[in-house]
Formats: C-alpha cells, structure tokens, sequence
C-alpha cells in the first residue's frame, strides 16, 4: 500500500487545501514518537529471539529469519528504528522526558539487542545524536550521560555485536569501564558474565576499532561527507571501503590498480571514490558498487602519491613523483590543461581549498606551492624557507585562510594563505617524522601521523598538544583524518590496520595497556630456569620470576643507557653478561645486582650479541665493528686478537657445547666457525641464505648448526662440513631474528618480525604447531627453558612472554597443571588470570584448543566464539600455549569463575530485587524534580480519542479530487478501521483505505510494519 504521488504529503499537510482532512503534524509525531517508545517499554525483553548460542555467529544461526520474525514483530521493528525520528519534533515537556528516561536507562540495552540481529546497528549513534539534541539546555545530566555511553558502547562493541548479538552481553558487558553510567547500572543484572576483578578501565578509552582487513600497510584513509563511511588505500594494491560505525569493511576490495595504492579519497556526495597508485595511474570508483568507472587516468610517468576532490566534485587534483600537479575532470576523465610544474623533487601531497580556487602541493624539495585551479598558474612565490626537511602533506583550514604541514623536519607549521607567513610551528613532542596532518571540521585542532608509530592532537590557535599521543599502532602513521563531526579520528598504518580514535574522551591520556615504550632485544632462561633475563632498548637488564612474573631486584642500568642487545647467564648462574650499544660489555653478579668489576672494552662499535662458554670460563662476543672477541670470564680480559673474516656487522655468536668451536652469523650473509682457542676460520663460509644472518646457534651435541636470517628463513647446517641440511625452513612472513635449539636438540624455535614465534622439527623440518601469536610488534629474542618444557620471547612491544613449548599446544587440563598455573600475575607484569579460563574452557569441547585471532576473538578450534577482547586489553592475554606475560606496567585479571556461554549463555541475565525500578524514576530538571510512572499520559489519551474522531470522519471518503495544475485528480485512500485484522488492511480490495499518518513513515518500504504498529497502539 502506497501513495499514488508524493505530493498527497503537501497536501493532507496544507490546511487550506485539505480542510478538515488536514494531517495535524506534531499531533502525529507524538503519537507515533509515544506509542514507540511506550512499545518498546512494554515488550523489549532479553534475548528477544531465543537465539541458541554465543559460540555462533548471527549468520550461523540456522533460520535465523525465523527467530527474528517470531521475535520481533513488525511493529517492534518500526519502533526501534524510527521513535527518535518522530521524538524530535515533539516538544521537549516533562512528560516525554519521563518516558524516554524510562526507556534509555531501563531498557536501552534490549533495544540495541534488537538492531544488533536487524543488523541496524548504525541506526543507535543517529539516536543518541538525536536525542541529546532534544535534550539539549534542559540539564538533564544523568539521561545526557546514558546516551554519550550507549554511543561509545557501539562505537567499540558495534562490530561484534552485529557479527554476534549474544555478545553484546558475553563480550561487551565485562569491559564496560567501571565508572560509566552504563556499566554502573546494568552490571548487577548480569551476574553469570566474565569480570575483571583487577586492573579494569575506569573510564571510556581514546583507541575505538581496529579496521583489519589489508594483508599490507595502509598508505591514506579518508572519512566520506556523512561520516558513516572510510576508505582506504594499502601497500596491498587495493582499495577497501569501511562502516564507519561497526568496522565492518563493505564489500569486496576494491581491485584495479597493479600496484600500491597510494592516496584516496571520497568525493563530495560519497557517490564516487579516487585512488592513486605507484602504477602511475588514477582510478575513479563507483563508491555503491564497487566497480571502477571507466580506464585509469594516465598521464604521470611516475608514481601518483596523492589524490584529492575539488569541494564540487568535478574535478581531481594528483601529485605524482614526477614533479608534477595535475587536475582531471571527473565527467570525461581527461586531464584540464597542462601539467602543473614547479617543483623540483617528487610531490607528495596536494589539497584543495574549501571554495576550489586554489591547490597547495608539498613536495620532497621542502617547499609548499599554491596554485590557481582554474589557469594552473602558481600563486605568489614557493614557501621555500617554510621547512627543512620534505614536505610530506599538506591540508586547507575549513576557511581556506591557512594550510598546515607536515615535514621530514619533525615540524607541523600553520602558514597564513594569502602573505605566506608562517603562524604556528607544533614541534613540542615532536621527536620523529611527521607522515601526515588533518585540521579538525572546526579548524581548531589539527591531527598528525608520525613514523615513531602515534598520533598526536594539537591546538592550531596556541600550537600546543592537546592531551598525550595516541598510541597503539606498531608501526608509522601514514594517514589521518578527522570524521565531518569532528568527534573521530582515523588513522592508517604500516601495521596493516586502520584505528578509529576517540578524540572527546576525556580520559584520553591514561595509560593504555600497550605494552611498554622499551623494546625488549635479548632474553635468556637462567640454569635452573627459575629466572629469566632481559636487556632492554632503555639500557637496562631486569631479572624475572618465571612462575610469577615478578621482578627480582632493582634493574641494572649501563651508565649510558644505550640498548642492550644482549644477555646470556653464565652456566652456574651466578653471572649475567651483557652487551649494549655503548660497545661495552658487563659482567654482573646475578644475585646481588652489582657490576662485577669494570666494564670489558676492546669493541669499537655496538656489540651485538655475547655468550658464556659451557664452562663458565670464556665470554665471545659479537659487534658491529665486523669482530668476533673472546674474553676471559674471571680477569675481564681479551684472549687473542679479535676474530676477523667478516666484511659486515657481526650479529650473532655462540660457543659449541664442547667450547672448542665458535660460530658467528653477519650482515654479509654468511655463518663462519672458528677455533675458539687459535682463533683461526674453521673450514669455508657457510653460505645458502640471501641476506643478513641475524641469529645462530649450535645444536646440543655440537653437530648441527641452525642460522636465521632476513630472507625469512631458517636453515639447518653441518657443524663438520658446512653444509646444509635439507631446504630451509619457510613459513615465516618477515625476517627472521632469532633462533635457538630445544635442550634435547629435536625442536628449533624461531622468532621474527612478523611478530610470531615458530617451533620447528629438526628431523622432518616441518613447523610444530601451529604459530605462537601474542606479540604485536616484532619477536626480537627466543630461547628454551633449560628443561625444554617452555619458551620465552622478547618482542618490541616491550614484553617477555613464556609459552608452553613442546607441543605449542594448550597445557593439558589435570589438577596438576591447574594448581601450578598462575592464578593471577603480580606487579610489574601485565596479564589476564587463566586458571579459571582453562578449568571452565575444558567443560566444553570446543574450547579445549583456543587461540586469540588478529580481530580480537577468542576462538576455539572449530572457530566458535568464546570471548572478544577490546584492543587496550589484548596484549595482556594469556592463552596457552601463553604462559606467562611479564612487562613493567599495571596488570588485570579477568575472573571467568562464573562465566556462562554456548548453549548457556542466556543464564548470565537475572532479575534481581537490586534491578532498576522502572515504575518511579526521579529526573533532573534543574531544579525541579518530579516522578514519572510508565502509564499512559492523559494528553496521549486525548490525542487517540481526537484521531479516532477524525478516523470516523474520513473513512467514507475513498477519493478526494485536488486542485493541482499538473494532476486532474489524486486518489488518498486511509485506512478504515485499525482494528481490522492486517492481513486484511494489505489485502488490496476495490475500496482500500490508507492511514495519513502514513505520511510520517520515515521509509515507504516498512509501511506494512506501520501498519501493524498503528494497529497496535490504537
């Protein structure tokens, strides 16, 4: 049923034309904004669609369809999507306070429950803009609090709970921060759902989503208009388009160009999308469809670097590595005139002005150009003092009066358009490259990517930061840019990720659970394997309880703090040695902390990797002055000459088991033994591997010798004849850091920098398992207990972990193991509580294997959902074979004693006498309060009985002829009688009546759930 024109809407709206079948409009919205509002009180329940298990995703759930069309009426639908579209245009009175009060804070949570399985998840940020809109200057602070929750709940939870409704409750509900309204309300209803017992968030985090999706890093995203959708460009030769909202990416990627993907960016109406890529090319794309429109556009003959919309969509502006700007016209895809030309380097950046008169162009040859677009002249003289270093992006202010920039210079300067004067420079903090600069909607802030991994937020009118650094990202920000609202930022990285930030959280500078600042280069397990050792990129060594991840003692600082590289414990343990990039190495007693005598110095550049002799007598060491050193472990001193053969650093050194041999790997590709008494090259170079020799080891017995390197592969050589033993081992995605034999010699373990730790088969030289993920930046150091049972690993993200080594699978569920199993990780380290975590696991199948996936799910072996974990709280996670994670920061604790999931998940809700009273709610209104019960309003009432009246009145008419020029008649039909079974009212018979409320459905194609809604409430 539908109106015949749409102009029947002007004219049941205008009194003078329809007379006393005049629509009477916010008479109507209350109607239709109350009935919703007190339907949804009265039917929203939990788990409205019985759905039968969290382990599912939405769209594993077998008819589903049916579920949803049992459990959520047509009305019930129109409800929960529209109410806030008719609630804005009643006036804001105490009485509609009082029920939408009743509603956010009573029954909110079931209502997102109900998008969530309609998969209208976007829907809940429009209603609480909307909402808080409303209430704007009434000070009705508690209600104002619920919404800014509710909106950040699904800006982090948005994603899962679409991909799973149930976890809305499983998954979100623990990690509520403890001092929102949201969780301070709703959690005592929700006994049976995990909880962080220690360490838990207070307050909303900046980090929103991780967008992952690209196999390589990300170069330039981009917000469209509306700021529900992101674009993004990657090293991975593709485009992806992003729901702003859930995260969840859109479509397939976006395939034409044959090489990187350099810059995007929406054009004006979000109708089309441009790319430019290394392969010279610019693609324009249909946004909706996801097809290129039209051939590439060809005219650079060098890579295109940065791409932008003219303010009316008509025209493209790119910058390219040839040294020129050019502009395209988007209609004919043809270039306008000739190549903008003035640079003297590669233009790595190009914008245009707010009212598309003018292009400002940053370039490699550190200068900033502005340009006219209409005649291509340049404007005024190139700013050719403006930086020091290359300018990698440049950005219009909202008024087009300013242009900031970003430089190799460390620098952001803010520069006046028409004088060319340099008004602000942000420097402060800035320590590193500046990749790439955003203003804020309201110019008031600028936003800028920085290579050290962070974002940071300025002030563009005092040039001072605003807040801490956005950290999180493990590798260079690329990209930013700021959402139309002003109230997100997105940012691309190098990390293959793109982040959506927070930037009104007021707690944006707390500490985030991150890991620590200091990378982690070395650690070694000492002889009895109750302590672990760890050299540090701040200079210093700290010594670890392996069981419960204490620090024990104070840390050992080198004087000058430069990293070190690497610590070995000698074979009695009662020594530690250590090499840093001070070129020194130090030999320190274990127990008490302290240097043991002075330092030991004959290496001219850093030393890179040291090793005790199996006797405890002999030190080696290797450096980046291409030597190989040995010392004696007791008077401090070199033995013999250095060892010289290597035309490159020395990476890596190790003494043979009987100490008679020593093995070095290098920078030039090549693994050599030595005699470790004469000093003299045993034999020939090894040579197989392509690259670097980052790390070397010999086997227990002494016959084999094992090299990684950063050709990414693992090789297997005779220690005798130097040759190699089978392939090499591949299956590593990045370079190779750091290898080492198991004590039985049957097992290798490998870490590297894509952040994984491997276990290899010595014999068969197959992988063990499958890889050990947990770390989010490069593994830099591995080795094995000295009982082979486990491994540590240290990483850049500032962390030692332990996993359970010899099948790499999960610790087998005995008491044994349970009461041995940490229950929870003192200070200094950081870590989730597991015991329970595996106790209650193993009551169910599917979970006696788990793994924590890149997306944050933790997920059994078959792939069933168990628990999500927000980002700031995953590199805490201990899943076997994770054991143990140690790191200098706060620690948490997550008790899932009483967690209920699967085919249970449902019994983690109960109503309790504690639950919010929802028949009595005191609101704040100024001063004046007043208590508002959820019966019907009186004036409701009044309305209903009106409209009945008026029902009564019209339901004779079927045809109403109009006065309009165009139209010699229209035929308005209403409905007679909502009483009348719907089946009826659709049915489409020779006098068929329509509602004219009808004409207030926010969407014609959900006015059969109208239907059944007015049928409802009248």
């Amino acid at each position: 049923i539908q109106p015949i024109h749409t102009s029947i809407r002007d004219f049941l709206l205008d009194k003078t034309r329809s007379g006393q079948f005049v629509v009477p409009m916010v008479e109507g919205h209350k109607i239709m904004g109350v009935g919703s509002i007190q339907l949804m009180i009265e039917q929203l329940h939990f788990n409205m669609c019985n759905l039968p298990s969290s382990y599912l995703q939405n769209s594993e759930v077998e008819n589903l369809e049916n579920f949803i069309k049992i459990g959520i009426l047509p009305e019930m639908s129109y409800a929960c999507c529209f109410w806030d579209t008719h609630l804005i245009h009643i006036p804001c009175s105490n009485e509609m306070l009082g029920l939408t009060k009743t509603f956010i804070i009573g029954y909110s949570l079931f209502w997102m429950e109900v998008l969530s399985v309609l998969d209208r998840i976007g829907i809940i940020s429009r209603s609480m803009d909307l909402l808080m809109e409303w209430i704007k200057g009434v000070g009705f602070a508690t209600m104002q609090g619920f919404c800014r929750d509710i909106e950040r709940c699904v800006k982090i939870f948005g994603k899962i709970m679409v991909e799973s409704t149930p976890h809305l409750y499983v998954s979100a509900l623990p990690f509520l921060p403890a001092e929102s309204m949201l969780s301070k309300t709703i959690q005592q209803q929700f006994p049976k759902v995990a909880r962080i017992c220690k360490g838990k968030k207070k307050h909303w985090p900046s980090i929103q989503a991780i967008l992952v999706g690209h196999e390589m890093g990300i170069n330039s995203v981009a917000f469209s208009k509306n700021g529900r959708r992101i674009v993004s460009g990657s090293h991975d030769c593709t485009v992806r388009i992003w729901d702003a909202e859930t995260g969840r990416a859109i479509g397939k990627p976006l395939k034409g160009h044959n090489n990187w993907v350099q810059s995007v960016a929406f054009s004006p109406d979000g109708r089309r999308l441009v790319s430019g890529s290394e392969d010279c090319t610019v693609m324009i794309w249909d946004a909706e469809m996801g097809e290129a429109v039209g051939m590439p556009l060809k005219g650079h003959n060098k890579w295109v670097s940065s791409v932008a919309f003219s303010p009316n969509g008509s025209r493209i502006a790119s910058g390219s590595g040839d040294c020129t700007v050019r502009i395209w016209d988007v209609e004919t895809r043809n270039p306008i005139g000739m190549p903008l030309k003035g640079h003297h380097d590669s233009v790595w950046s190009v914008d245009f002005s707010p009212d598309g008169r003018k292009i400002a162009s940053g370039s490699k040859d550190c200068t900033v150009r502005i340009w006219d677009a209409e005649t291509g002249n340049a404007v005024g003289k190139p700013l050719v003092q403006l930086h020091r270093g290359w300018v990698s992006s440049v950005t219009f202010s909202p008024d087009g009066r300013r242009i900031a920039s970003g430089s190799g210079d460390c620098t952001v300067k803010i520069f006046d358009v028409e004088t060319g004067n340099v008004i602000q420079i942000l420097s402060k903090g800035h320590n590193t490259l500046v990749l790439s600069v955003a203003f804020s909607p309201d110019g008031r802030r600028i936003a800028s990517g920085l290579e050290d991994h962070s974002i940071r937020i300025w002030d563009a009118e005092t040039g001072h930061a605003v807040g801490k650094p956005l950290k999180g990202h493990n590798n260079r920000v690329h990209s930013v840019a700021f959402s139309p609202d002003g109230r997100r930022i997105v940012s691309g990285s190098g990390d293959c990720t793109l982040r959506i930030w927070d930037t009104e959280s007021e707690h944006t500078v707390q500490k985030p659970l991150t890991g620590s600042n200091n990378w982690i280069f070395s650690v070694a397990f000492s002889p009895d394997g109750c302590q672990i050792v760890s050299g540090s990129s701040d200079g210093t060594l700290r010594t670890w309880d392996t069981e419960t991840g204490i620090a024990v003692g104070k840390p050992l600082v080198h004087q000058l703090k430069y990293r070190v590289s690497s610590v070995a414990f000698s074979p009695d343990g009662r020594k530690i040695v250590s090499g840093s990039g001070d070129s020194k190495l130090i030999i320190w007693d274990a127990e008490t902390g302290n240097a043991v005598g002075r330092p030991l110095n004959g290496h001219h550049k850093w030393v890179s990797s040291v090793a005790f002799s199996l006797d405890g007598r002999k030190i080696v060491s290797g450096s980046g002055d291409c030597t190989v050193r040995i010392w004696d472990a007791d008077t401090r001193n070199p033995i013999g000459r250095p060892l010289q053969g290597h035309n490159d650093w020395v990476l890596s050194v190790a003494f043979s088991p009987d100490g008679r041999k020593i093995v070095s790997g290098s920078a030039d590709c090549t693994v050599r033994v030595w005699d470790a008494d004469t000093g003299i090259i045993v034999g020939k170079p090894f040579k197989g591997q392509s690259n670097w020799i980052f790390s070397v080891a010999f086997s227990p017995d002494g016959k084999k010798i094992v090299s990684g390197s950063k050709d990414r592969t693992v090789m297997i050589w005779d220690a005798e004849t130097g040759n190699a033993i089978g392939m090499p081992l591949k299956g590593h995605s990045n370079q190779v850091r750091s290898v080492a034999f198991s004590p039985n010699g049957k097992r290798i373990v490998s870490g590297s920098d894509d952040c994984t730790v491997r276990i290899w088969d010595v014999e068969t030289g197959n992988t063990v398992g499958k890889p050990l993920q947990g770390h989010n930046k490069l593994v830099l150091s591995v080795a094995f207990s000295p009982d082979g049972s486990r491994i540590v690993s240290g990483s850049g993200d500032g962390t030692v972990r332990t996993w359970d080594a010899p099948t790499g699978n999960a610790i087998e569920d005995d008491d044994s193991i349970l009461n041995t199993y940490p229950t929870s990780i003192p200070h200094y380290s950081l870590s989730f509580c597991s015991h329970s975590l595996h106790f209650h696991l193993h009551s169910y199948p599917p979970f006696q294997h788990v793994s924590l996936q890149d997306n944050g799910w933790i997920c059994g072996s078959d792939g069933s959902l168990l628990l999500w974990i927000p980002p700031e709280y995953r590199i805490a996670l201990t899943i076997p074979p994770l054991q143990l994670v140690i790191s200098d920061m706060d620690w948490a604790s997550l008790d899932m004693s009483y967690f209920t999931h699967g085919p249970n998940w449902a019994t983690c809700f109960t109503v309790s006498d504690s639950s919010i009273d929802l028949s009595t709610l005191h609101l704040e209104l100024g001063d004046d309060t007043f208590t508002q019960t959820s019966s019907p309003m009186p004036w409701v009432r009044q309305i209903r009985t009106k409209f009945m009246n008026f029902r009564n009145a019209v339901s004779k008419v079927s045809c109403i002829a109009c006065a309009y020029p165009s139209l010699s008649f229209l035929t308005v039909s209403f409905i007679v009688n909502p009483s009348i079974h719907p089946e009826l009212i659709m049915s489409y018979t020779k006098s068929c009546y329509v509602m004219p409320l009808v004409l207030l459905v926010e969407e014609l194609s959900l006015l059969s759930y109208f239907i059944h809604f007015y049928s409802h409430i009248s």
